[in-house]
């Protein structure tokens, strides 16, 4: 699917997100063994899925260690060239998972809500830095490196 594509699918999904008031942070996880309520699904609660994990780099990029738009990619941690950021929420729709980071670098902390869209089986990666505002960047597309 090319990059427009997908970001226009972002863009439609977060702004679904917010006109029917869903915030990860403000849906609350059962602990019962009932099914959640609708709206709890997807909610992962601080998790990146597997097939996200890895270290990725522009797709020119050499994915040497000091590439500065290498990323790499745990269940609950992304790293950057000055910066790291923390999962504290991880809401998966669909190819696309939209994780509210807490981030430090260069002696400063803020918090951050970016988007990681792949395609199961893709050795591709479209990171969006601002899931509210998505850009047609050739910059956030990366490949998967080995």
């Amino acid at each position: 699917m090319p990059m427009t594509a997908r970001l226009a699918i972002l863009a439609a999904g977060a702004m679904a997100l917010t006109a029917c008031g869903s915030d990860p942070e403000e849906l609350e996880v059962s602990d019962s063994s009932e099914p959640a309520p609708a709206q709890e699904v997807g909610v992962s609660g601080g998790t990146i899925p597997d097939r996200f994990h890895g270290v990725w780099d522009y797709v020119e990029g050499t994915c040497a260690p000091e590439s500065d738009l290498r990323i790499e990619v745990s269940a609950s941690q992304i790293n950057f060239y000055e910066s790291a950021g923390t999962v504290v929420t991880a809401l998966p729709v669909g190819d696309t998972v939209i994780v509210d980071l807490e981030m430090s670098g260069e002696g400063e902390t803020w918090t951050q809500k970016s988007s990681l869209i792949n395609a199961p089986g893709s050795d591709r990666l479209v990171f969006e830095p601002d899931a509210a505002n998505p850009v047609a960047d050739p910059a956030n597309e990366r490949k998967r490196c080995s």
